[in-house]
């Protein structure tokens, strides 16, 4: 009983967890919840879950054993991961709130409602929040592919993931079909849902490749008049 966990997360990041324990795990005996993988990759693991999971998701972990929150957010940050650091939590000592939404923390007795006005300029010019600052002062997005920590009043946050732009030298087919492969694995990794799997259309080449790679029952289109 290493902690408690609160999550978001795709069945695609936890059956790839699943299939790198060991079959002398406690796992083994597991039937296919995500919140037990979860929390015994971490047991497993600690930190390093993170480079074992697949996927998009929005996690925090509380560690009973280190008195410590463990949180992370997806790679692409697909994912929505909030957090409010406090000085006061209200019994004197220091705290923070985190959520998938803003809207979790407005209830909250000792959570400041003010207009982050800073945030304002980058919206405006952008047309979208560019930072890792919100509306609300004080409260900031964990951005994609990071983790914190949370101990004693001190929040630590790190990056786990990056790209690797390095330049591979390949004929250009050689690309296409390694590009071909990468696609057809990820829609088929997808496929994986406790509901059945449909494709959204929207007219544009990239959809139309991931339906005909995916091959599905059911494709939907919108259109506006």
């Amino acid at each position: 009983d290493a902690g408690h966990a609160v999550f978001q997360m795709h069945k695609v990041g936890v059956q790839a967890l699943r299939g790198r324990f060991g079959k002398t795990t406690v796992v083994d005996v597991l039937r296919g919840a995500d919140t037990e993988s979860l929390l015994h990759g971490y047991e497993e693991w600690g930190e390093a879950v993170l480079d074992r999971l697949r996927g998009m998701y929005a996690f925090v972990i509380w560690d009973k054993k280190k008195n410590k929150l463990f949180g992370a957010r997806d790679i692409f940050g697909i994912k929505p991961l909030y957090y409010y650091p406090m000085a006061d939590a209200g019994d004197g000592a220091p705290g923070v709130l985190f959520g998938s939404e803003i809207k979790s923390f407005l209830d909250y007795p000792h959570f400041h409602k003010a207009v982050n006005k800073k945030a304002l300029r980058p919206y405006m010019t952008l047309q979208y929040s560019a930072t890792e600052e919100t509306f609300f002062e004080g409260v900031y997005k964990l951005p994609p592919a990071h983790y914190f920590t949370y101990k004693d009043g001190k929040f630590e946050m790190k990056r786990y993931w990056d790209c690797d732009y390095s330049a591979v030298e390949k004929p250009f087919e050689e690309y296409v079909d390694e590009l071909d492969e990468v696609v057809h694995e990820s829609v088929e990794a997808h496929r994986i849902a406790d509901v059945k799997v449909a494709s959204f259309l929207s007219g544009g080449v990239d959809s139309s490749y991931i339906a005909a790679c995916l091959m599905p029952d059911k494709t939907f289109s919108v259109g506006f008049d």
